[in-house]
């Protein structure tokens, strides 16, 4: 097998593994599971304090229509408030209850912990070789990004 076919199989190993990290549901602090999806948002909205649904589909690079379900769910669960701005009857705007930003609070932490990890192995590769699997990365994203739209 040439370098080029063992990159590639690293690659989408690493793929692989990351995505069935992500796949499974995890309980960050609530005592409940939550789905990716789910945690996700949730995180978005603890980053942006108050943020429109159109503007949260828009940072998770979803519809609206898959926003709105999955915020039904957390504000039923009791994650989420779902509010519209006074004076404006036509946006909704979304904040983390608690029970949210204990989830969000914890997600960050186990997120902090795997980038660190991830770092202390990069940091162990020259910055050259670094800048180099940078700019293939940026190619493979564009590729991809180029599949995913319609």
């Amino acid at each position: 097998m040439d370098i080029y076919s063992t990159l590639i199989e690293t690659f989408l190993s690493v793929q692989n593994k990351f995505n069935r990290f992500e796949r499974s549901p995890k309980d960050f602090g609530s005592g409940e599971l939550l789905y990716p999806l789910e945690i996700h948002i949730i995180d978005v909205i603890g980053k942006n304090n108050e943020i429109k649904m159109t503007d949260l589909a828009e940072k998770m690079e979803i519809t609206k229509g898959a926003v709105s379900q999955v915020i039904k769910k957390l504000v039923r669960k009791g994650y989420v408030i779902k509010f519209k701005e006074e004076g404006n009857s036509k946006n909704f705007y979304l904040k983390l209850r608690n029970k949210g930003e204990i989830v969000f609070r914890e997600h960050k932490l186990v997120a902090d912990k795997i980038i660190g990890k991830i770092n202390d192995i990069i940091r162990k590769i020259p910055e050259k070789e670094i800048i180099i699997l940078d700019e293939g990365f940026k190619m493979v994203e564009g590729e991809l990004s180029k599949l995913l739209k319609p």
